[in-house]
């Protein structure tokens, strides 16, 4: 199961390489969704355009409200940053938010995706159950949730695997495993922490891009306006 759960999140990672946003963790199924900053800003095109959000989102064992897990990223000349956080939890539901924000000197944007997530569903179920989209700082905005595909399945290679250890990054020591994958002319690499949350994904390097921890705490406030 724990080599299943890593290999999702490994093809997800390597979905937000390939689209620059995603609106979702990864149960192998995936959608591009996307903040301020400098140049254009394409908030609310993003807010506008995305109609649904992921039917699954990786929660870790245990959530609890304030949780967040930011990653960061530098290409083209913008720096992106993805986090994900815990906004409430309530039994068996928890309100996981999800910030996509970049800033370039052409554009920029900031933005929240919230979903509802019944966290007593499993790796292949859909677990969430309605989701909002908005400006960060604002009301969010209901959208529909994906339908989960049927009939598909992993393809390609499996990734090999090595162990790491004492890696700091972001004020943490880590351990965990990297997964490397390889095609054609490309190579990507996954460093996936044992106890990291959001399914643990420390740094990744895919198609010239590194992605990696740069803060992690269990103090967020919500992202969106919640009444």
């Amino acid at each position: 199961m724990k080599k299943l759960f890593a290999a999702t999140a490994i093809m997800g990672v390597l979905a937000l390489a390939a689209c620059g946003s995603s609106g979702g963790g990864d149960d192998g199924g995936s959608g591009c969704s996307g903040g301020s900053g400098g140049g254009t800003d394409m908030t609310q095109m993003m807010v506008d355009n995305i109609k649904e959000a992921s039917y699954w989102v990786t929660v870790h064992k245990d959530p609890k409200a304030g949780q967040y897990w930011e990653t960061s990223s530098e290409a083209y000349g913008s720096k992106n940053t993805m986090r994900w956080q815990i906004a409430k939890i309530d039994g068996d539901i928890a309100i996981v938010e999800f910030q996509m924000k970049s800033k370039g000197e052409y554009s920029s944007y900031d933005y929240t995706t919230a979903y509802q997530v019944d966290l007593t569903k499993g790796m292949g179920e859909v677990n969430v159950q309605k989701a909002w989209i908005g400006k960060t700082g604002e009301k969010g905005k209901e959208i529909g949730v994906m339908a989960k595909p049927t009939g598909c399945g992993a393809t390609g290679d499996k990734p090999t695997e090595e162990p790491f250890s004492g890696l700091e990054m972001a004020g943490g020591t880590w351990s965990g495993t990297i997964y490397t994958m390889k095609g054609d002319g490309w190579e990507s690499k996954t460093w996936m922490a044992e106890n990291g949350w959001f399914g643990g994904m420390i740094k990744s390097e895919a198609s010239g891009m590194v992605t990696s921890l740069t803060a992690f705490g269990d103090d967020a406030k919500p992202l969106l306006l919640w009444e």
